[in-house]
């Protein structure tokens, strides 16, 4: 089926519309047609249900008897990768019909990302790990070659099945109305239901907690598949679901491929020359940033001294070091963050760092923000995990990098996320420090570049900005 014929058939509309229980609905199908992925929206709403200052400005304009929404869907498809296609908006006896038919972009090297729902109208709820409801609940499609693979995010296991199911059908109680959501992938002839939420019923087949507590704790049920089974709210089982594998190529994989690969841009990165560990024992050939009397040196991360009440890191140590694909830097300092887990301040920030675009000689710690391009927050704190009846808590250690948006001036185009808690950490923690290793790529950078590495935090007693000329050498 080619793309006119997609675009006829949303304009038909009988093919994508369903059978809804309520009056008022929203809806998305994700369909395939090879090689694009088509999200088909449809919200049929009345005023009850267009609270929301994104839906109330269509509101108004369909009312009015306008068409024209050019300015109004990017507020609604905010934080999917679509692309609109066409649009429909009628507004008959009280309600908005709206449809939008859009397709998934595709970025080389990245999961395309979308939401189960263009919006849930102000009905939210948490579902475990995440919550269902605004913003919503993130989807990935990877692809490669043709192949593409949807990923759906797992809502965690309950400690108390029971206790769990009881509060849901408890919402179901309060929240009853006029009102179904869903959402579905077609591939084919195949329907995969991922969300189907009913809020005309509610539940009275629920089984007793005697009979819930037996089951979980012979084999613990997911909160995916208890909603599915026992309430209204229908979450897909999570995982990967096939879109189209044909496209995928049958070669096999490189021998010498270890897991110290991740997925990255052109589909992984590449292998560290330091195992990421927190041990600075591996550390050859580096360079001191600072030693001890950091506030004599060229560069100080903004921290001051010892711990105390306020959580503060005094960073006493800082080593860098690179490859051909990384900036590795080791921060020492004391507490270390797991002892730090066991004290009055388990949670903080190590540092905000900060790399210039360029490499001018002034060193003002001001100058140098104001030339920086990248930030890197480095944060850390406890953890908590719960799998098949089993908990496991400690501390973390986490960066996030983003790039500068000059349109605004503002650190808001995220770059990567990593955490001590990856399968193949690029960051961590342990009894000498935390240590980082930051693609070249994420920076900007590259063998021979120069530039200004600036560290800052609030410490005690007293606070530093400062900053140090990095050059990327080729690595021996």
């Amino acid at each position: 089926m080619n793309k006119l014929a997609i675009i006829l058939l949303f304009l038909a509309s009988s093919v994508f519309c369903q059978p809804f229980a309520g009056t008022n609905f929203v809806s998305r199908e994700i369909r395939y047609d090879k090689p694009a992925l088509w999200v088909h929206d449809r919200l049929h709403l009345n005023e009850r249900f267009v609270g929301q200052q994104k839906l109330w400005d269509i509101f108004s304009v369909a009312k009015a008897g306008k068409t024209n929404l050019a300015d109004l869907l990017p507020a609604l498809l905010k934080g999917d990768d679509l692309q609109l296609e066409r649009y429909q908006v009628t507004f008959n006896d009280g309600y908005l019909d709206l449809q939008i038919l859009s397709k998934l972009r595709f970025d080389p090297g990245q999961p395309s990302k979308f939401r189960l729902l263009s919006t849930f109208v102000g009905i939210s709820t948490k579902s475990g790990s995440f919550v269902l409801g605004e913003p919503g609940v993130e989807m990935l499609v990877f692809a490669e070659n043709g192949g593409k693979i949807l990923w759906f995010p797992d809502a965690g296991t309950p400690d108390d099945l029971a206790a769990d199911v009881r509060d849901t059908v408890g919402i179901e109680s309060v929240v009853s109305r006029d009102l179904e959501l869903k959402c579905t992938l077609n591939v084919h002839q195949n329907q995969q239901v991922l969300l189907h939420w009913d809020l005309t019923r509610v539940t009275s087949n629920a089984p007793s907690a005697a009979f819930l507590t037996k089951l979980h704790r012979l084999h613990p049920m997911s909160r995916n598949d208890y909603q599915r089974l026992f309430t209204r709210l229908q979450i897909a089982k999570p995982g990967y679901y096939a879109i189209d594998v044909g496209g995928f190529t049958n070669r096999v994989a490189d021998p010498n491929l270890s897991s110290n690969l991740l997925h990255g841009k052109e589909g992984r990165i590449p292998l560290t020359k330091y195992k990421i560990d927190g041990s600075f024992g591996d550390w050859r050939q580096y360079k001191t940033a600072w030693l001890e009397e950091f506030e004599k040196k060229s560069v100080i991360v903004r921290n001051g001294g010892p711990m105390d009440d306020t959580g503060s890191v005094n960073i006493t140590e800082c080593c860098y070091s690179n490859d051909d694909h990384y900036l590795y830097l080791f921060l020492k300092f004391t507490p270390t963050i797991e002892q730090r887990y066991g004290g009055k301040h388990p949670a903080g920030f190590i540092a905000h760092l900060y790399v210039s675009d360029d490499s001018e000689s002034n060193q003002n710690a001001d100058y140098a923000l104001g030339k920086a391009g990248t930030e890197i927050y480095v944060p850390f704190g406890p953890y908590s995990n719960s799998k098949a009846g089993k908990s496991d808590s400690n501390s973390l250690v986490s960066y996030t990098i983003r790039r500068r948006d000059t349109s605004t001036q503002e650190f808001s185009i995220k770059v990567r996320d990593e955490s001590s808690r990856m399968p193949v950490p690029l960051i961590n923690h342990g009894k000498d420090g935390v240590e980082l290793a930051l693609l070249l790529s994420d920076l900007g950078k590259t063998i021979g570049d120069k530039f200004y590495l600036m560290c800052q935090d609030n410490g005690f007693p007293f606070s530093h900005d400062h900053s140090i000329l990095i050059a990327i050498e080729e690595n021996r």
